[in-house]
């Protein structure tokens, strides 16, 4: 989950009206790990058991919510050889691919993520933008962070946050745009991951940490979020129970007013009241 300290902005927009937050969504990724979260979230359908979907099906065609839309568009750090994005975009019926080269994408050749995004999303109509911020090892960006962590944090733990605290920084432009921007206000805009970062042996090694400092910690918990703002969510909705990715396609394909499309997940729409619990 989000925490206050670590990622202030994300987090306040989280609590704010007109948003979604499912605060615990299991990860469903395999052996494709990001390309695989960009595929469950923008088509409703889970990974392979071995291998990535994104070398071994590329010449598929998938449904999509890109499908939906006429003038789509991706930026991905390094360009349409990451993750076969070239061939993949034709399999999700994206028809432009942004290519800011290599690094982080929240700053690349001295224009920001934002800088981008604002220089063309009113001529498409379906965006994907991803952030390579967050990735381990974590020390692309930690040390652009200000947030101070203590001494006696395992470091691989700390640079962790830092990186979190950078990538919130970096996006809040975006976030007060939502608020502002009149065309924005009226669209639909997801935040989320596409797969955990640590697995559980390196989560393990953080027991000692936690328990020392009384942090609440649970080594099985590993968990991405799932935000949705959208002008048509009343106050804020916020998911304490367990969901799981599959879950975000269908709840985007509802909030676009497209619930009727021919393939709609294996999930289910997290805007319904209490469909998690009904599942359990």
């Amino acid at each position: 989950a989000l925490t206050s300290s670590s990622m202030p902005n994300l987090y306040e927009f989280a609590h704010s009206d007109n948003v979604l937050y499912a605060k615990k969504v299991v990860s469903q990724t395999r052996g494709g790990t990001s390309g695989d979260g960009q595929m469950i979230v923008n088509t409703g359908l889970l990974p392979t058991k071995e291998g990535a979907v994104c070398f071994r099906y590329h010449t598929n065609k998938f449904p999509s919510i890109s499908e939906l839309y006429d003038k789509t568009f991706n930026i991905i750090p390094g360009g349409n050889s990451v993750w076969n994005q070239g061939r993949m975009n034709l399999a999700y019926s994206i028809n432009s691919s942004l290519e800011v080269g290599l690094g982080d994408i929240l700053k690349c050749n001295d224009k920001t993520l934002v800088d981008i995004f604002k220089t063309n999303y009113k001529n498409y109509n379906y965006g994907m933008l991803l952030t390579v911020s967050t990735h381990t090892p974590f020390e692309a960006v930690s040390s652009k962070s200000e947030m101070r962590t203590p001494d006696d944090m395992p470091i691989y733990l700390a640079n962790y946050l830092k990186s979190f605290n950078y990538t919130d920084l970096s996006i809040k432009t975006i976030i007060d745009s939502i608020r502002k921007d009149e065309y924005l206000k009226q669209s639909v805009i997801v935040f989320t991951g596409d797969h955990t970062v640590f697995h559980k042996s390196q989560r393990e090694s953080f027991n000692d940490y936690c328990k020392r400092n009384n942090l609440p910690y649970d080594v099985n918990e590993g968990y991405t979020s799932f935000i949705m703002y959208s002008p048509d969510i009343e106050g804020n909705i916020v998911i304490e129970e367990e969901a799981y990715q599959m879950d975000i396609y269908p709840t985007i394909l509802n909030a676009i007013g497209c619930e009727n499309y021919y393939w709609g997940g294996f999930g289910v729409n997290l805007l319904e009241e209490d469909v998690i619990k009904e599942r359990k």
